[in-house]
């Protein structure tokens, strides 16, 4: 995990400067503050979910495809096996 220095930690460290003059305005900015974090932590969880959602339809998708291509060159090459008939009397 990663630390950060954004916008709601640099809050939280003015909400507690902000406490020794006004109590109730330090409280309200360290609130605000966890409230962004919490935003911002869900929106990073939520596009980490789509990324591993897309990698894996991705990955589907390409397996289905290989599966297509190993079926199709199997029909083509299971011709030539075949042993041919060269006699022609």
């Amino acid at each position: 995990m990663s630390l950060r220095l954004g916008m709601p930690e640099f809050m939280v460290l003015f909400s507690i400067a902000l406490l020794w003059h006004n109590v109730i305005a330090g409280s309200c900015v360290f609130a605000f503050a966890v409230l962004c974090g919490f935003g911002r932590f869900a929106l990073e969880l939520n596009a980490k979910k789509e990324r591993e959602e897309a990698t894996k339809a991705a990955l589907q998708e390409l397996t289905g495809q290989a599966n297509e291509l190993g079926e199709a060159l199997g029909n083509i090459f299971s011709g030539s096996t075949k042993k041919k008939n060269t006699k022609y009397h």
